[in-house]
């Protein structure tokens, strides 16, 4: 388990320069305390900045960010939860490549499931994804979304299934 202090600036783990690969394997990343204007806000769970990020069987909570994938690269997701109280569970952007599998994603009632945007092309393919009480389910710009088997279910009470 990594717990840090929720607020702007924090994360729990952070992939960067010179790393080519991460793997996170069963565990659980989570915010403590309320942050920034009492929500989380500021903090993010995971950020990948280009390069390669598996994660299996990860649970990132209580976070204004669940993960993030930016400066192009590849993130895989499979099987997990992400409960994120403001901005999004999930963002791609740049040129990145993302891959969500068997995840769950929970809001706080407001935000996006997934934020998914580049200057390039983003691809994005989600099977057996589902997303909860937000206000947005998925917002995708610039590239290509794949959405199989999966479940929307918008904070006015509306839900879409695929």
């Amino acid at each position: 388990t990594i717990m840090f202090k929720n607020g702007a600036g924090n994360y729990g783990v952070r992939v960067k320069n010179g790393v080519t690969m991460a793997t996170l394997t069963s565990v659980t990343i989570a915010g403590t305390g309320s942050g920034t204007g009492g929500n989380g806000e500021g903090s993010k769970g995971v950020i990948m900045d280009g390069k390669t990020l598996e994660m299996t069987n990860v649970d990132v909570l209580n976070v204004g960010v669940g993960v993030e994938a930016k400066k192009g690269g590849t993130l895989t997701i499979n099987k997990g939860k992400i409960g994120f109280k403001k901005d999004y569970g999930i963002g791609v952007w740049g040129t990145a490549t993302a891959t969500i599998t068997g995840t769950t994603i929970t809001g706080e009632g407001k935000g996006k499931g997934v934020y998914a945007t580049g200057v390039g092309e983003v691809t994005l393919t989600m099977t057996g994804v589902n997303i909860s009480n937000v206000a947005m389910g998925i917002e995708a710009t610039n590239g290509k979304l794949t959405m199989t088997r999966g479940r929307l279910s918008l904070r006015m009470g509306g839900t879409i299934m695929g």
